[in-house]
């Protein structure tokens, strides 16, 4: 079985279009599959799809597999990540931006936006959310 070196963006960009894993800046975030796309410097995620920018990436390889979509964890208290488990549009959320001991802050989801009382973030700098 051949090792999958992971790839830095910059110095080793995928081809146009080609599906990869990638993995987030976010320290502890999951590998997640995507799309590359040469022409906006970005991958695509989902069958949205979603835009992750290149600089929000840290790591790619080429896809070998798609994993089957799990179901959700049932348990309200369990920290879930935006990209696998998504949340339904209006569901007000709690969300760290950083593992493990940042604060939770209360926000509303909305097509791959986390809205605050003070500001947007887009899914790619969250770490987790939960139900609130």
């Amino acid at each position: 079985m051949a090792v999958r070196i992971w790839k830095d963006v910059v110095t080793n960009p995928p081809a146009d279009q080609q599906m990869v894993t990638v993995r987030r800046f976010i320290n502890l975030a999951p590998p997640i599959p995507a799309q590359w796309d040469a022409a906006s410097s970005q991958f695509l995620f989902g069958p949205a799809p979603y835009l992750i920018p290149w600089w929000a990436i840290s790591h790619w390889r080429p896809l070998v597999a798609v994993v089957n979509s799990r179901e959700p964890p049932s348990d309200r208290h369990v920290w879930r990540d935006p990209f696998l488990f998504e949340p339904p549009d209006g569901t007000d959320v709690l969300v760290k931006r950083f593992p493990p001991d940042a604060s939770a802050v209360a926000a509303m989801y909305s097509r791959a936006v986390f809205i605050t009382s003070l500001l947007s973030m887009p899914s790619y700098i969250v770490w987790c959310w939960r139900p609130r």
